[in-house]
């Protein structure tokens, strides 16, 4: 028993470690495109101080290292920001999505596992 339970917390612990490498790296990879959101989002056509003043309110101004620990405490905490796009949370906008995925998920789990253990 103490094998198992040995065995799970490791794996729970090597998921968490690969979920925060691939937050890492796909952050760092929208990083790495030229622009910022401030540019794309005013346009070309805007000032350089109208993009300066976005910038500095969408954080956009902080080292990008910052930002990334800032995203995930708040992550980690259930706050996951304002859609850019319409400023709805994005919590909100992800449950619904959630919840048909969790259920689908559930029921295939439910089909797979007695068909494999009988095929076994």
């Amino acid at each position: 028993m103490d094998g198992l339970l040995n065995m799970v917390l490791k794996r729970i612990l090597l998921r968490l470690v690969t979920l925060f490498l691939v937050a890492l790296v796909v952050f760092f990879a929208v990083e790495l495109r030229p622009g910022d959101y401030a540019e794309a989002f005013l346009m070309r056509w805007a000032l350089p101080d109208t993009v300066a003043k976005y910038r500095e309110i969408l954080g956009l101004d902080q080292p990008a290292i910052f930002r990334f620990f800032q995203w995930l405490g708040r992550a980690m905490a259930g706050d996951l920001g304002l859609s850019f796009a319409n400023g709805t949370p994005v919590f909100e906008m992800i449950w619904p999505r959630f919840k048909d995925t969790a259920f689908l998920a559930f029921y295939a789990a439910a089909l797979a596992f007695p068909l494999s253990v009988a095929l076994g």
